[in-house]
């Protein structure tokens, strides 16, 4: 399952037998590549609580469900509190960058296991037939893959991995801004000749009727 669609899915307590809210975002480990916390949004409780992962009962295909009430914490983990965990909606549309500096891409959704808690693997952003086919280009969740602010740097095995299979792939960004890292694509060379083809120099230029003068 993506972890997108986890997003404003409902969140059921088993004891009250009532949708107590929803999920708003997700937490994410990379040290240990599981989901830490699941943030839920609660009109009913009055604002954000938070619950581990650990003790949710079940993530089903229609409900988050819990024990009960007695899970909701009301301070989350943070973000900051490690360098290797990271906020979903922080995360989606972050630039992916290898170790030597190739831009790979832009990160499109995070995949998760059938548990809905321990990601499978890392989703790149397509285009719009990717997305109708399902052929978007992903990478596993492997050990040294870091998250900075809009940025997140893989090992180059990846990059190969990419590569080999016919990943996207750009020219490193060393003097670009990590923010973005998007370089412009460079002015098409001149074309030579006469008449500004290479295909015919000698010739007038295509789609022009040829009169002779007067001396010819």
């Amino acid at each position: 399952m993506k972890a997108s669609e986890l997003r404003g899915r409902a969140i059921v307590s088993l004891d009250q037998a009532e949708k107590i809210g929803t999920v708003d975002d997700l937490l994410l480990d990379f040290g240990t590549n599981e989901v830490s916390e699941f943030t839920m949004r609660s009109a009913m409780l009055g604002g954000t609580k938070y619950i581990k992962a650990a003790s949710v009962h079940t993530v089903g295909a229609d409900a988050i469900t819990i024990p009960d009430r007695s899970v909701l914490e009301d301070q989350g983990l943070r973000s900051n509190d490690s360098p290797q965990l990271a906020g979903l909606s922080a995360l989606l549309g972050s630039k992916v960058v290898s170790e030597h500096g190739t831009l790979l891409g832009t990160l499109g959704d995070v995949v998760l296991d059938d548990t809905g808690r321990r990601i499978a693997c890392f989703e790149m952003s397509g285009s719009l037939w990717d997305k109708l086919t399902g052929s978007e280009k992903t990478f596993n969740a492997v050990p040294g893959i870091r998250m900075g602010r809009a940025l997140m740097i893989v090992p180059d095995s990846i990059a190969q991995e990419m590569s080999g299979r016919g990943g996207q792939s750009a020219a490193p960004a060393a003097t670009a801004d990590p923010a973005d890292l998007g370089s412009p694509s460079p002015s098409p060379p001149a074309l030579s000749g006469e008449y500004g083809s290479t295909g015919n120099p000698a010739g007038p230029p295509t789609g022009t009727s040829y009169r002779p003068s007067q001396s010819e």
